[in-house]
């Protein structure tokens, strides 16, 4: 009788998912509160402007694109900046949560959720060249953010 007993304790307990291999909350499928994450990579190159040579934002749609990258609404993004140029620059972005230095040759990482849908403005405020600074999607642009 006891051995019944114990058989059917493992046996429920096997069936809800406490001691199963493969089941229970270690195996289990995000839940509908799991926080998403996006990974987004852009480069800081050396572009070729009118005025020569000098530092630009690239993200997927390419060298001077207004909108630098897409995000949603509520997704924690993980960006990855590159900067392969010869100068300093910085990512800021007030209503992202953004403020970075990218020093020349190195690789940052920025991390935020945007908390707005609609066209969040960053900008590199540093000086880095009179033709990439008056002209939108070099050294300022968009990051658009969907609601959905």
């Amino acid at each position: 009788m006891r051995i019944g007993k114990i058989s059917s304790l493992l046996a429920l307990s096997l069936a809800v998912g406490g001691i199963g291999i493969g089941a229970g909350p270690a195996f289990a499928s995000p839940g509908p509160h799991a926080v998403a994450i996006q990974k987004v990579h852009v480069k800081i190159v050396n572009a070729t402007t009118p005025a020569g040579s000098q530092g630009a934002f690239v993200g997927s749609s390419g060298v001077g694109s207004k909108i630098l990258f897409t995000a949603h609404l509520g997704k924690k993004v993980v960006l990855t900046v590159d900067n392969q140029s010869f100068m300093d620059h910085n990512f800021v972005s007030p209503l992202l949560g953004a403020n970075k230095m990218v020093t020349a040759g190195s690789t940052v990482t920025i991390t935020f959720t945007p908390k707005k849908a609609g066209l969040i403005k960053w900008d590199c405020p540093a000086p880095c060249g009179d033709w990439v600074m008056s002209h939108m999607g070099y050294m300022e642009g968009y990051v658009k953010v969907l609601a959905k």
